[in-house]
Parts: C-alpha cells; structure tokens; sequence
C-alpha cells in the first residue's frame, strides 16, 4: 500500500514539474537563482537595475597588452615623419603614437615602439651605408648611421640630377624619385631619323613627373652642351584614378644622327616621401611612331 502512495506521489510531482515547465509559472528559465551573500539586498551576478544579467567575462590578460601599466611608456619612439614609425601608427608631437581611432580590438600598447624594417634578399636592394643581414636591411654600422634603412634605394642611374650627370638610354628604364627636389637627366642618340615618342607610363600612385627635352648640340660626350627646349609636357589626364594620367608625353620629330637629353622633373607631393615606404616610381620609354 505504501508502495502505491509513494507512486501516486512521485506522479503527482512530475505532472506538476511539466505544468510549471510549459505555463512558466514562477520561472524564467534565463534567470539563475543565487544567493544574496554581499549583504546589498542584490544577489551576485545581477545588475544594479535588476535585470540578472551577469557581467560579461574579459582575460585580464589581454586588458594588459592594450592598457600600459605606466603611460610614461607610452610613445617611447622618437620620430620626424610618418615613415619614422611603423605602418598604422603616426608620428604626433615627436613620437610614434597609435591612431586616435583603430577599427577592431586594441592593439598592444607599445606597438609603436617598434622601429619599421625593410625586407631584402641582398644589399643591392638596401640603401647606402645599409646591408641585408638576416633578410632585413640594417645599418652596416660603418661610419654615420643610416636613419633611412627601412627604405628602398635610389634606382640604379644616380647621380643623375643634373644634365651633366646624364645617364644614357638603352631602352625601357625605370626611375623612382627619392628625394623631393630629385630628377632625372637621360642622354639618348637616335640613328634614323623619324618622329619618336617620350613617354612616363607605369606610375606609382601619387608619382607625379613632367618631361622636358632638350636639343643636345653635339653628340652625346661629356663635353656636349645642352641646346634649346625642344618639348614639354606635364599631365596625360584621365580618370583620377589611373596614376598614368599624371605621366607626360612629348612628341618629336629627330633627324638622323641627332641627339637629345631628357629631363624628367619630380612634382611628387611631399606627404610622398613623409609618409610612404616606397618612392614615387616611373618608366621612361621611347620608340618610333
């Protein structure tokens, strides 16, 4: 009989338990019971308002990484330009500082300080007074130091600033500005005569050069002297967009066993060489047309 009881009972409550389950009564299942042991009149895990939503859980370690545990830490790189710091972080008041707006998490705290590095596989593509040591370019710490090792090279035709210093064409050349006052002088001796075309193509975003060519007197010697503007040209136009619509173009027509220099002018903004790790680039070509 006891038997029986004890069954009905354990029934009884189940029914009741499925009740509760499916009417809700008296319980929201998002809601957790806790004890009250702070002595507030608030059990842990709820909110001042009430609401029983529990803080949301952080690594305290990855707080540290984003937060300096001194700000006397902050910004221990020293810097003249953009390009003194690694890239996303800007040079403000002297110092290598993160953006005042990062989309995503923070970064660490002193990602900053780290100095800016340029790779290579030899020295031939590090700067002067720089070598390729462990695939990196590095101050060959010979004589003064080289600030700018985190920077590719001047091209392979400097020193040609000047149209003593030209350099002469043997077809398709590409040059890179690596200063801001820089430009290139070019020598070139055309057989045949015919109308050629002197052209800057194959851009980089915000290279900017203007062509200017002049008559060279006598053939191209050391002693030739540079003759009349023969051609000038600034802007090809175009879409915004298109780096070549800032290349230039100057079309003319040579005689056989004439010569003349080429005289490409650096009208790159400054920002360029503050700012990017690359130099403002370009190709001189000419043919016949």
């Amino acid at each position: 009989m006891n038997n029986l009881n004890d069954m009905r009972m354990f029934r009884s409550r189940i029914l009741v338990g499925l009740a509760i389950g499916v009417l809700g009564v008296g319980c929201d299942p998002a809601e957790e019971i806790v004890d009250d042991t702070s002595g507030t009149g608030m059990a842990e895990g709820t909110s001042e308002g009430g609401t029983g939503e529990a803080a949301i859980p952080y690594d305290e370690d990855q707080v540290l990484i984003s937060e300096p545990p001194d700000p006397l830490m902050v910004g221990l790189r020293n810097c003249t330009k953009e390009n003194d710091c690694i890239d996303h972080c800007e040079c403000k008041q002297g110092k290598c500082l993160q953006p005042d707006l990062l989309p995503g998490p923070p970064p660490p705290y002193d990602m900053c300080d780290e100095a800016p590095t340029r790779t290579c596989k030899s020295s031939a593509e590090c700067q002067s007074g720089c070598l390729c040591s462990a695939g990196i370019c590095r101050d060959d710490n010979v004589g003064a130091v080289n600030p700018s090792c985190h920077l590719p090279p001047p091209d392979a035709f400097e020193v040609d600033n000047t149209w003593q210093q030209w350099k002469a064409y043997g077809g398709f050349q590409t040059h890179n500005f690596h200063h801001a006052g820089d430009e290139d002088w070019i020598a070139v001796y055309y057989a045949a005569a015919g109308k050629v075309s002197i052209r800057t193509v194959d851009l980089w975003y915000g290279t900017d050069p203007k062509l200017e060519v002049y008559k060279f007197l006598t053939n191209p010697q050391p002693t030739g002297a540079k003759g009349p503007l023969v051609g000038a040209h600034d802007d090809m136009g175009g879409q915004w967009f298109d780096p070549d619509s800032k290349g230039a173009r100057v079309d003319i027509q040579v005689t056989a066993g004439s010569a003349y220099l080429i005289r490409v002018i650096n009208k790159t903004s400054q920002p360029s060489f503050d700012q990017m790790y690359y130099f403002p680039t370009y190709t001189l070509k000419m043919w016949y047309i």
